[in-house]
């Protein structure tokens, strides 16, 4: 941060108890007082690239990146998202890529996490893209 004498504060709700909670709290705040604090807010389709993109703006603007169930008060960060577009969201960017390439990250982070057996998911990879399921 450029002022070093500026105290930030971040609220962490646990994903396990809190999650859909934060995340209304984390919108609401962010579209009353976003635009006043300066908030960037970097969003798309889960595995499209959101984090990455989200780092990478933070580092090149010096900026803390917070995640979903992160709250800050008062302070300039990028805001990583899921959510849909609003107009209160005036500094974004919304990331958008190929449906077949998040089909790709969503299946290799499947059989990474031992979500599902390789066989198997190619399968119903196969089914999905062709339609038949």
């Amino acid at each position: 941060m450029k002022n070093s004498n500026t105290k930030q504060v971040l609220l962490w709700f646990s994903d396990s108890v809190f999650k859909p909670t934060s995340r209304s709290i984390v919108q609401l705040y962010a579209r009353r007082y976003g635009k006043a604090i300066g908030l960037v807010y970097v969003g798309g389709f889960p595995k499209s690239g959101t984090t990455w993109i989200s780092r990478m703006v933070a580092h090149y603007l010096a900026l803390p990146m917070i995640g979903h169930s992160y709250l800050g008060l008062g302070f300039p960060a990028v805001i990583h998202h899921h959510w849909s577009y609003h107009p209160a969201f005036v500094r974004s960017a919304f990331v958008i890529r190929d449906g077949r390439d998040v089909m790709v990250s969503i299946y290799s982070n499947m059989v990474i996490k031992g979500y599902c057996e390789v066989e198997k998911s190619l399968a119903e990879l196969s089914k999905i893209s062709s339609g038949r399921l």
